[in-house]
């Protein structure tokens, strides 16, 4: 019976201090376009990622994705685990509630004890440590650890 490896996230194990110590000290305009050939980087060696993502595509867009959809797609999470890291760095969460959610934002604003969450889509669940970065609130989050989740210490 063979023994499934340590589950981790892709990319190096180095990835995520790296990019929390490349946002402390590069300036947007040079850590952008380094993140974009990054992203390039992993689109080329992810080749399931790359298969999920063009199926994703497929089924959003209505049509076959080309290469630049999905180069744009895997940059689009990049930039979303960008956003996480410098929350979790201590940079302000800025969220926008949409129409009609008015009675959540009330309640939002109260210090009533909340747990926020979302359907997972991959391994990671942040919006609810978003959000509640943004309302003040105390947060907990419950994840996975595996064999390179830095972000977890």
């Amino acid at each position: 019976m063979a023994v499934s490896p340590t589950p981790r996230n892709p990319g190096p194990s180095w990835g995520y201090r790296f990019l929390r110590t490349a946002d402390r000290v590069l300036p947007e305009p040079l850590y952008r376009p380094l993140r974009a050939a990054g992203t390039a980087v992993a689109l080329a060696g992810m080749a399931a990622q790359r298969r999920h993502s063009r199926a994703y595509l497929a089924l959003a867009l209505g049509r076959p994705p080309t290469l630049r959809d999905v180069f744009r797609h895997f940059f689009a999470f990049e930039e979303a685990l960008m956003l996480r890291l410098r929350v979790a760095n201590g940079r302000a969460a800025r969220c926008t509630y949409a129409p009609g959610a008015e009675a959540f934002r009330t309640w939002m604003d109260t210090a009533e004890p909340a747990l926020l969450g979302t359907l997972h889509v991959g391994a990671s669940d942040t919006l609810g440590f978003l959000l509640a970065a943004q309302a003040r609130r105390p947060i907990f989050l419950v994840r996975q650890r595996v064999g390179n989740s830095h972000d977890l210490e």
